[in-house]
C-alpha cells in the first residue's frame, strides 16, 4: 500500500498530469503530503492543470517543477495559494534562473497573500 512504511512521518508522491484521473482518489491517503507534479515540455499547460493544483492545496503541499516561463509563473502566481508551494525551476541558465527568481519575488511580495 502507498506511503504505510511507519519509519516515515510523511511521504511525497511523484505524479504525472496524465494520471490525474486518480488524484482525488490519492488526496484521501492521509500520509502523503505533497504532491511533486513536473511539467513536462510540450505535453501540459499549468493553466490546464489549475484545477488540480488548486485541488491539492486546498489540503497538502505542491512541487512543482519544470522550465516554467513568465507566462507559467502568472498563472501560478496569480491563482494558486502560495502557502505549500514550492517552485522547483529548471532554466538552462543561472542567469535566466536568477531573473525568474527575481520576477517571482518581485511578484510575490506585491501580493496580498
Amino acid at each position: 500500500m502507498i506511503c504505510e512504511d511507519k519509519n516515515y512521518d510523511y511521504c511525497t508522491f511523484h505524479i504525472h498530469d496524465v494520471s490525474f484521473f486518480i488524484l482525488y482518489d490519492l488526496l484521501k491517503i492521509d500520509n502523503i503530503k505533497a504532491y511533486f507534479i513536473p511539467k513536462e515540455v510540450g505535453v501540459d499547460s499549468i493553466k490546464e492543470m489549475l484545477p488540480q493544483l488548486k485541488k491539492i492545496l486546498n489540503s497538502k503541499r505542491l512541487i512543482l517543477l519544470g522550465d516554467l516561463n513568465y507566462e507559467d509563473l502568472d498563472i501560478i502566481l496569480d491563482n494558486l495559494p502560495y502557502n505549500g508551494l514550492y517552485l522547483s525551476i529548471i532554466s538552462d541558465s543561472v542567469m535566466k534562473a536568477k531573473q525568474l527568481m527575481d520576477y517571482i519575488k518581485n511578484k510575490s511580495s506585491k501580493s496580498n497573500r
